[in-house]
């Protein structure tokens, strides 16, 4: 069973803790993306020893089958609330459990335990980005009045990450509805990992989330994923006789913008065959300080934030994380600070002492590192002049005076005693700008060309 992690969700079933199966209680599993996986247990408080008592309290695991007959795995269990219904002769307990994930398809002891072999994801708008195929049909003559048709998909685009971890294939289904009078094709993109050696499902979401933002990236649009298929390890495609597991979790995200901008790339899922190879050894080689860079970036992008000076100083710590990834930034050489830091350390005035003291030598340990001033700088520098214009309206250093301005505006509590000199407007624009930067550096590092980098700010920034 397949079910959409963007779409809501319900099933009855029995539900019980790991080892006590006999003593199952009825209930309901709820899914909707913004509240997450639910349960509503329900039982007559009269039955004698309650069985949702034993629930009361946040549960590593709970197992349960549907009455379709898919066994469920619930993760981290708690109490939302409960309630009583009393008549005149029954009464009816529920409690209502929420839980941080839900396998659909197996009972196991542990999320982590499960043991993944094969696995699928799809990306929400994936298959429009990819462009419409012609696709081969084949046209029989079948018994009298009648043809038989097939539709035959395009051959998958294959990438292997670095260092035998696992193959990745980039491909597209097919699927047939026809009446009387006329046959629809309609096609669906998906992903699918195999790694080499069984690995846990933290481990099948890292990969799956460093494919989302790198295809994120190449479309600068930012792409969902929207299903899970699991395979356990051991299950082959062919000798299969269960369904693949789903996977649902809570999605708080921001709304997604309604048009695709295809930068990187032409249209075409053709147009990906030669690249995506190289681009996906090239995304899955970078330092993890790279990677902290890019998951802050994308998860800024995608998941909802309460402000917009919230998003500004996402991006802005974004982008710090990446210049001092690439193993730039320094003032000086490092060994040669040390040794002048230890003579400044010796001349901290005596009444500065205890934690003030030590928060004091802390901050100058790191004085060697480029201020975000002089990275915003060095950063634009390096981009062409055009893009560099767009960027910053044709004032470097205005601009880049007034995103240092902002920045410390709202992580030094002391300014914030003065009314800000910036609208929510203009913090929006800047903050528009700088992401505009950190998508043409990473574009950059992937390869892409000066036009390429133009083009994507100036969609960017006329959205």
């Amino acid at each position: 069973m397949r079910i959409a992690l963007d779409k809501p969700f319900e099933g009855w079933g029995s539900f019980w803790l790991p080892g006590r199966e006999p003593h199952r209680i009825k209930g309901r599993l709820i899914y909707k993306p913004d509240d997450g996986v639910t349960v509503e247990l329900t039982e007559n408080p009269r039955a004698g020893v309650s069985g949702v008592e034993a629930l009361s309290q946040e549960l590593p695991v709970l197992h349960g089958v549907l009455a379709t007959g898919e066994p469920v795995t619930l993760d981290g269990s708690r109490l939302a609330r409960t309630e009583t219904h009393v008549g005149v002769d029954t009464g009816i307990a529920m409690t209502h459990l929420a839980a941080r994930c839900a396998l659909i398809g197996t009972n196991v002891k542990s999320p982590e335990s499960l043991q993944i072999g094969r696995y699928s994801f799809g990306l929400d708008r994936l298959d429009e980005w990819l462009g419409p195929h012609f696709f081969d049909i084949k046209c029989d003559e079948g018994p009298p009045r009648s043809v038989r048709l097939e539709a035959q998909a395009p051959n998958p685009i294959s990438a292997s990450l670095p260092h035998g971890r696992a193959d990745v294939e980039l491909g597209r289904n097919l699927g047939m509805r026809h009446s009387l009078t006329a046959v629809e094709i309609h096609s669906g993109a998906y992903i699918q990992v195999r790694p080499r050696r069984p690995i846990t499902l933290n481990g099948a979401r890292d990969i799956a989330w460093q494919l989302q933002c790198l295809l994120s990236l190449l479309a600068d649009f930012p792409f969902r994923i929207v299903w899970w298929n699991l395979a356990p390890f051991g299950v082959d495609d062919d000798t299969a006789d269960r369904s693949p597991i789903s996977l649902l979790y809570q999605q708080r995200l921001s709304p997604n913008p309604g048009t695709i901008r295809t930068v990187l790339l032409s249209r075409g899922f053709e147009a990906l065959r030669d690249s995506f190879p190289r681009l996906v050894e090239q995304w899955f080689q970078r330092s993890d300080q790279h990677v902290l860079a890019t998951d802050l970036y994308f998860s800024s992008q995608l998941h909802e934030a309460p402000s917009v000076n919230v998003k500004f100083l996402a991006i802005t710590q974004a982008i710090e994380a990446y210049h001092r990834s690439r193993g730039t930034g320094l003032y000086m050489g490092q060994g040669e600070f040390d040794k002048l830091i230890g003579e400044m350390c010796g001349h901290i005035p005596s009444r500065i002492e205890g934690d003030h003291r030590q928060s004091l030598k802390a901050r100058l340990k790191y004085a060697n590192e480029y201020s975000l001033r002089k990275r915003l700088l060095t950063m634009l520098e390096e981009m062409p002049e055009p893009l560099r214009g767009s960027i910053t309206s044709g004032d470097l250093r205005s601009f880049v005076a007034r995103a240092v301005g902002m920045r410390n505006y709202y992580t030094h509590y002391g300014l914030r005693s003065t009314k800000p000199a910036w609208t929510p407007t203009e913090i929006f624009s800047d903050a528009e700008r700088l992401r505009a930067l950190l998508v043409a550096s990473l574009l950059r590092d992937l390869g892409a060309g000066a036009d390429v980098l133009c083009r994507m700010v100036s969609i960017r920034l006329d959205r």
